[in-house]
């Protein structure tokens, strides 16, 4: 959608005002390439349009060093000339990405889920720590180094039972924090990482000399710090509200829902349903950190829920053209069950699903939210707007 909203409204700037490097927006161009966008805004293939990545924003410089050598793979040659960083930018180390990992596989049968970049992990350490890096320090070497000293003694104090684990998984992020090298191999790693980072007032003149801006959210507002359904969350508050306070302009809110639920990892999902989890996801496996990816019908009590706490003036409404086994939507539960960030209880909890002809505009009548865009494929061409 962020793609689309580029190409069909003539945007000029992507903002990224929360969440960081553990997004993973998938574009599908009309000419058939394809990037998991993470740290750049989805609207860099488009020719022109710039990133801001906000002072929420949580910069992994090493992975954005790998996310634009694939941008170049596929005809981006220009997408660090077009990126803007706040200054307040936190940075992720692979000392906090080891942290945060470790601190996953410690959990065991009890895993909150996570992506694995050290996102979390450093939200957390900027709120207690002095050692936290932010975007502002890549011009200072000396902040850099010590910063990154401090850090690494602080985790191997901190996570010091983890050297107990005898997985190879957990040998290699314990590397991290007992290799004396490391600080060494990380500032070699970012000594050419050349980024125009701008300042709190210059991140506000980006925002009002645009034309046109979107605000390119991540995660889901079930996933948000304070609505979410503890502890299956994140740090990042992922409410429109956010962006509105951040842009500082008239805004439209979009809220973009497929046909059909979904959950990557761990967490309650209500009307997840084995036989659904047919449905293709050519973008999203069931490898790595964040586990499996489950399917169900979609749930209007969620959405509502979801609305409540970060209210949309128009719906987008995505994938219709996959071919669900019924167009069903979860009505309501058949017990009653309150919903809020304590919903753990959620999963096992047995849905009253309703047939229904018209997805999208089911969708938008149950919502009383009026629909703005109905997609029928991964490309802006298959996106069509109605309003």
């Amino acid at each position: 959608m962020v793609d689309t909203l580029c190409r069909q409204e003539g945007a000029d700037l992507v903002v990224r005002f929360n969440g960081g490097a553990q997004a993973g927006h998938n574009v599908v161009t009309p000419d058939g390439r394809h990037h998991t966008f993470s740290q750049f805004g989805s609207g860099t293939f488009v020719p022109g349009v710039r990133t801001l990545l906000g002072p929420a924003f949580v910069l992994h410089p090493l992975a954005l060093v790998a996310e634009e050598a694939h941008l170049q793979s596929v005809g981006v040659d220009d997408a660090f000339d077009r990126l803007w960083v706040d200054e307040r930018a936190c940075l992720i180390t692979p000392f906090q990405q080891a942290g945060g990992r470790l601190r996953e596989l410690m959990r065991g049968n009890a895993a909150h889920g996570t992506c694995g970049v050290g996102f979390g992990e450093c939200v957390g350490d900027a709120l207690t720590h002095d050692d936290v890096l932010r975007a502002r320090d890549l011009a200072n070497p000396r902040r850099l180094r010590q910063a990154l000293v401090d850090q690494q003694r602080r985790k191997r104090h901190e996570l010091r039972q983890a050297e107990s684990l005898t997985t190879a998984a957990a040998r290699q992020e314990w590397a991290w924090l007992v290799d004396p090298h490391a600080v060494d191999v990380i500032l070699q790693l970012w000594r050419d990482l050349s980024l125009q980072v701008c300042s709190a007032n210059n991140t506000a003149r980006h925002i009002a000399g645009a034309q046109t801006v979107v605000a390119e959210g991540a995660q889901g507002i079930l996933l948000d710090e304070t609505h979410g359904f503890q502890p299956h969350t994140t740090w990042s508050d992922c409410t429109s509200n956010h962006a509105r306070r951040l842009l500082g302009r008239p805004a439209t809110a979009i809220g973009v829902t497929r046909t059909y639920s979904t959950r990557h990892g761990n967490g309650p999902l209500p009307s997840h349903d084995p036989a659904w989890d047919v449905l293709p996801e050519p973008h999203n496996h069931d490898r790595g950190w964040q586990g499996v990816f489950r399917r169900g019908p979609l749930d209007l009590p969620l959405l509502r829920y979801a609305l409540k706490h970060s209210p949309v003036d128009v719906l987008a409404v995505t994938h219709c053209d996959v071919v669900l086994p019924e167009k069903l939507v979860v009505e309501q539960y058949e017990s009653t069950t309150n919903i809020g960030p304590s919903s753990s209880h959620l999963d096992g909890v047995h849905c009253g699903l309703r047939p229904v002809d018209d997805l999208p505009t089911a969708i938008a009548t149950a919502l009383s939210t009026p629909l703005g865009w109905v997609s029928h494929g991964p490309t802006a061409t298959a996106k069509h707007r109605l309003l």
